[in-house]
């Protein structure tokens, strides 16, 4: 997080532009004379920021830019091996010439790792250290190297100083006048003398739960879970209103995640910032703010964009250094004339749930197809209060009064209900063009030539644990037999399914039975409902002792059970890491990805050693899987074949390979490559064994044996398992009742069967 230089002429410059490239809270500010005129607003007019991406040098992550006081710009970047390299460039990045390493004494002695690193705009460069010592107690260390690269280590003063704690400063940054603040611990924002290594005063009283610092030419901003404060003139103070309400709204947005809002501020005092809505300029003592990118039209409306610092250059052009999606990037923010302000094309795009994946997709489209502008509306986004249903009949009323989207994903939906009334197009002929697709999944909907719904990637239920009780499982009935089987062996094992809650337990094996329930005329089957019913039923009673043992907890657990648990939410199959903590011997769930898998297998060579396997699991019907982000387009739609053009980039090899994190592509060359290539992830967890004692465990890649076995899986994928949410949780609504004895599973199945009949007359 950085603030850097821009000249005033360009703030004019860039106050007309942001006129042209969105629109302000309230009326924009005046124009200083001398400025290009404001044309008039129309369909011809043109102009406005786009996004140029700048080639970093390989690195694994970006740690800090600056401007340089010559003009030069600078950034840190650390390594995979966690060395940090500064890069400077005289052509803003078109180009970089390598500067010298940290000097050799940081890192001397081993065992050290760079924790916070800040660059000053005159060529000081800030760094602290976390040293593990022999006794695994850990040491910080202060560095301070000076433009000419004379490098000193400042005495440590601070005076409640925490070893054990690690991150001391997990935050700091520059003044423009060169002064260095950090953040101490996650409690405080003290001013660092560069010569004593004294901390000053602290000047964040205002956040009790800071989580990010950083500077606007001379003030410092600090940013709490949900509130902004600023230490400005000597005085730490709230932000001026207008400034801080749109900060703070944002702060609650990704609240629980690292905040998306950086600032720069150039000599006059303007200040610049980002949130995950865009580029924004505010002019000290104004009553707005002015919008000067989108962020659905740039890297910060990615979900998975963390922005690191943001400056400019006399051009009007800014920076942005980010990780995005885990990568190192640098995104310059120009002015072009010749896009247009308003894009020709709208294009409008539903989805029940929140979907990271989709968001970040919408971005990347709209970075190479500039005539479209996509909207993104989400049925269920936590502000509402609606549930699925309510969702669905609004969205369905806008549909029959022509209101309603262009693209539609219809995960959750009673898919058949669109299918049957003719609201969807047919696909095929984009499917046609669309390259070789792993067609037993795409194709799963098709009927009478068409296919109108088409997943975009996909999940496969599977069950994870030693191979002599899994080898056993091929359907419900034998997946009973080999629990009661390894309950008889293993008496000691606390839970076998980790059957703690019965809605909790059902969820795990919905997905590899739901499809069997399903009648040819579109009702369910009272008969295979209520096996899955009893088959819970006997599951649940494998694990009473441990129930009884953990009354008082459990019954904690059933209170709050709505604030974290949704039915469908989060299937993903835990793995190793559930055997290795003792929450179920048997481990169930959907395969999500690759790398989800790698996180099912942490541990699993530390912990477990051989003998343990994973095996797609089909309960009550054969060959199922898990269609996911099944999207549709609307006959209805007002823009087909932009729908078409964004449908066929989802599809694409690039963004199947790059986006998914809830799916495996169903782009067959994206497939082929994850079975064929080995991959990597350095991903370390944090948890505790069966006795309570603290462990960690690293995600371990499929290996070859594994991901050729998962290929003959998906060869073999015949059944699209059921999506719709709202059936689900009636389903799982009678689960406590039947599993506890207070129904019977017929008499539950037919409580169910009800609920759905009224549901599907209204």
């Amino acid at each position: 997080m950085k603030i850097k230089r821009i000249v005033a002429a360009a703030l004019c410059l860039l106050l007309v532009l942001g006129c042209f490239g969105g629109c302000a809270r309230e009326d924009g500010p005046a124009v200083e004379a001398g400025t290009k005129p404001q044309e008039a607003p129309g369909l011809n007019v043109k102009g406005r920021y786009v996004e140029k991406a700048l080639a970093l040098p390989e690195c694994a992550y970006a740690k800090d830019m600056v401007m340089l006081a010559d003009g030069r710009l600078r950034v840190a970047l650390q390594g995979e091996s966690g060395e940090i390299l500064l890069y400077t460039s005289t052509s803003l990045g078109e180009s970089w010439e390598e500067q010298q390493p940290l000097p050799a004494e940081i890192t001397a002695g081993g065992n050290i790792e760079i924790e916070t690193l800040a660059l000053s705009p005159d060529g000081t460069v800030f760094c602290d250290t976390i040293e593990t010592l022999a006794d695994e107690t850990v040491q910080p260390h202060l560095w301070v190297i000076s433009p000419e690269g004379a490098c000193r280590e400042l005495p440590l003063t601070y005076p409640e100083l925490m070893p054990d704690w690690g991150f001391f400063l997990p935050n700091a940054d520059f003044t423009e006048d060169g002064r260095l603040f950090a953040q101490v611990y996650a409690s405080g924002v003290h001013e660092l003398n560069l010569e004593t290594g004294e901390f000053g005063d602290n000047v964040s009283e205002l956040e009790t739960n800071l989580l990010r610092i950083g500077c606007g030419g001379n003030d410092v901003y600090m940013l709490g879970w949900s509130t902004a404060s600023y230490y400005h003139d000597g005085q730490t103070t709230v932000l001026p209103e207008v400034l801080g309400t749109q900060v703070e709204e944002n702060l609650k947005k990704t609240e629980g995640n690292p905040p998306r809002v950086i600032f720069w501020e150039n000599p006059e005092g303007y200040l610049f910032f980002t949130t995950t809505e865009g580029l924004y300029s505010y002019i000290p003592g104004g009553a707005v703010t002015e919008e000067l990118m989108q962020g659905a039209q740039c890297s910060l409306g990615d979900p998975r964009c963390y922005p690191i610092a943001l400056t400019g250059t006399e051009d009007g052009s800014f920076y942005l250094l980010c990780n995005l999606d885990g990568e190192p990037a640098l995104c310059r923010f120009v002015y072009d004339e010749t896009v247009p302000t308003v894009a020709e094309t709208e294009l409008h795009i539903y989805t029940l749930y929140p979907d990271d994946d989709l968001s970040q997709m919408i971005s990347r489209f709209q970075k190479e197809n500039l005539e479209i502008s996509v909207e993104l509306e989400v049925g269920l986004s936590g502000e509402s209060g609606m549930n699925e249903a309510d969702a669905i009949r609004t969205l369905n009323t806008e549909i029959l009064a022509g209101t309603g989207p262009d693209l539609i994903c219809l995960d959750g939906f009673d898919l058949n209900t669109y299918l049957e009334k003719g609201l969807l197009a047919d696909l095929s002929g984009l499917l046609a063009q669309a390259g070789p697709l792993l067609e037993q999944v795409t194709g799963c909907y098709g009927a009478d030539g068409k296919i109108c719904a088409l997943p975009t990637c996909f999940a496969i239920p599977a069950i994870y644990g030693q191979e002599q009780t899994v080898s056993q499982i091929h359907d419900l009935p034998s997946l009973v037999a080999a629990a009661q089987q390894a309950r008889e062996a293993h008496p000691d094992v606390d839970r076998i399914v980790n059957g703690m809650q019965p809605a909790m337990l059902a969820d795990q094996y919905y997905d590899s039975c739901s499809a069997a329930w399903v009648k040819p005329d579109g009702t369910l089957d009272a008969q295979k409902l209520a096996q899955f019913y009893g088959a819970m039923k006997d599951l649940y009673a494998l694990d009473e002792s441990f129930r009884q043992e953990n009354q008082d907890w459990i019954a904690a657990i059933e209170k709050n059970l709505d604030d974290y648990f949704a039915p469908g939410q989060y299937t993903g199959i835990g793995g190793a890491i559930n055997v290795i903590s003792e929450i179920s011997y048997l481990s169930a769930g959907t395969l999500d990805s690759m790398e989800q898998w790698s996180f099912a297998l942490g541990g699993e060579q530390e912990y477990l050693g051989e003998g343990y396997v994973t095996a797609a699991f089909s309960g009550q019907a054969s060959n199922v899987f898990l269609p996911r982000r099944i999207m549709g387009i609307l006959t209805t739609a007002a823009q087909p074949e932009a729908a078409e053009t964004f449908l066929s980039f989802m599809l694409s090899d690039k963004i199947q390979a790059e986006t998914l994190s809830a799916g495996f592509p169903v782009n067959r060359t994206v497939f082929d490559r994850e079975i064929q290539e080995e991959g990597y992830t350095d991903a370390v967890f944090g948890s505790s064994d069966g006795e309570g004692n603290s462990i960690s465990y690293t995600a371990k890649w499929p290996d070859a044996q594994r991901r050729s076995q998962l290929k003959g899986w998906v060869d073999a994928l015949t059944t699209p398992a059921s999506t719709n949410r709202t059936i689900r949780k009636m389903v799982l609504a009678q689960m406590a009742d039947c599993c506890n004895g207070v129904t019977t599973p017929d008499q539950a199945a037919q409580a169910a069967l009800q609920a759905l009949n009224l549901y599907l007359s209204e």
